[in-house]
């Protein structure tokens, strides 16, 4: 706010400060306290996320899930479970445009790779998503799966990080433009073939440097994560600041026995590796 917009005055209530804030004071939302719109309804019970809402004749939803790693859906024979009473839709990937989307969920636009699909014809992890039922009853929509006919032709998995990033490796996903930043240089995959979702360089001081004045450099492997419940692969991390918590500290500890040191200085081009100078 600049000073033409303040109201005059003498003393102290003249500075900027004290005038900014007798102006915000007079807006009718900037610097006012809002009520939470969730607050009322979450302490007293009140119905507020999407799974409290009932409504009359509501239909209850079911997935099914892929056992296989990876494998092309081959065919898919609903009609069993069509014919179950109070059965009232099935959804395959027949039945849906093929547009790739983000799992990672920032708001648009948003940057990370756009390597789902809401149904696809092959399926990339085991209990990837391969049909969706609705029915009148849970009881009756998890009778309808199990009459659901799949073939699966299973294809070669990648288990390992390193060895997925190899020639020759099983390639799970492949280049996409049906997502809605295709061309903008973000959303897309950055190494299909060679399975590599996205790429980032961080830097942090002068790692160079720091290698060479260190008296002891500490390389960590990689870390695989196995999926969580629900929607989106295994996730792969490099070595992360929590992990190295406890092989600093013996780290630390063996370096003072070895030399009396009582201090060190930790430099890192990325969370795998650690340089220790005592």
């Amino acid at each position: 706010m600049h000073d033409e917009h303040l109201e005059p005055g003498t003393g102290n209530i003249a500075g900027a400060s004290h005038q900014q804030a007798r102006q915000m004071a007079r807006t009718r939302v900037v610097g006012q306290k809002e009520r939470r719109v969730d607050a009322r309804p979450l302490v007293t019970g009140a119905p507020v996320y999407a799974a409290e809402f009932e409504q009359p004749n509501m239909l209850h939803a079911r997935i099914l899930h892929s056992p296989h790693a990876h494998a092309n859906l081959l065919r898919i024979n609903k009609s069993k479970a069509l014919a179950l009473p109070g059965v009232r839709a099935i959804l395959t990937h027949e039945d849906l445009p093929r547009v790739a989307h983000s799992t990672a969920g920032q708001p648009y636009p948003e940057s990370s790779p756009y390597d789902a699909y809401l149904l696809d014809s092959r399926v990339r992890y085991v209990g990837d998503w391969v049909a969706f039922v609705a029915a009148e009853t849970p009881a009756i929509a998890e009778e309808a799966l199990g009459l659901i006919e799949v073939d699966y032709e299973v294809l070669p998995a990648v288990f390992d990080p390193l060895e997925a990033m190899l020639e020759g490796a099983p390639q799970l996903h492949e280049t996409d433009t049906t997502h809605p930043n295709t061309g903008k240089n973000f959303g897309n995959i950055f190494d299909a073939a060679h399975n590599i979702a996205a790429h980032e360089v961080i830097k942090h001081g002068d790692f160079d440097a720091a290698m060479r004045e260190a008296d002891l450099v500490q390389h960590a492997g990689t870390l695989s994560h196995p999926p969580s419940i629900g929607r989106g692969p295994a996730t792969t991390y490099l070595a992360s600041e929590g992990c190295q918590a406890a092989r600093r500290r013996r780290l630390r500890q063996q370096t003072r026995n070895a030399a009396g040191a009582c201090r060190s200085r930790v430099s890192t081009q990325d969370t795998s590796t650690r340089a220790y100078r005592v």
